[in-house]
């Protein structure tokens, strides 16, 4: 058998009526209740604020990946302008060259 003592009571009855016990009890419950709405109000707020900035810092990525985006879109089109008149020049090369070998 375990020895495990009873649940103890919210208040220590002092010889008080049952309808004192129980408005003591009462006023105990409304006083931690008033703690708990004070602390959910205030979770609630940080949780507002939190999610505000959390919205804030993804505008300001999102701002900065279109921006990121936007340059390497640039780039490429500035390297594939690059790569074809390389192509190009090549392919002239060769035109060319082919020709002088055939003239001879």
């Amino acid at each position: 058998m375990t020895d495990a003592s009873p649940i103890p009571p919210l208040d220590e009855r002092r010889g008080d009526s049952e309808h004192e016990a129980i408005v003591a009890r009462i006023v105990r419950l409304e006083v931690t209740t008033e703690y708990a709405i004070k602390t959910l109000d205030l979770m609630q707020r940080r949780m507002d604020d939190g999610f505000k900035h959390l919205s804030e810092e993804i505008a300001r990525s999102r701002t900065e990946m279109r921006i990121e985006i936007s340059d390497l879109r640039k780039e490429m089109i500035t390297n594939l302008r690059w790569l074809m008149g390389i192509q190009i020049t090549t392919i002239v090369a060769v035109i060319g060259v082919a020709k002088m070998t055939n003239s001879f």
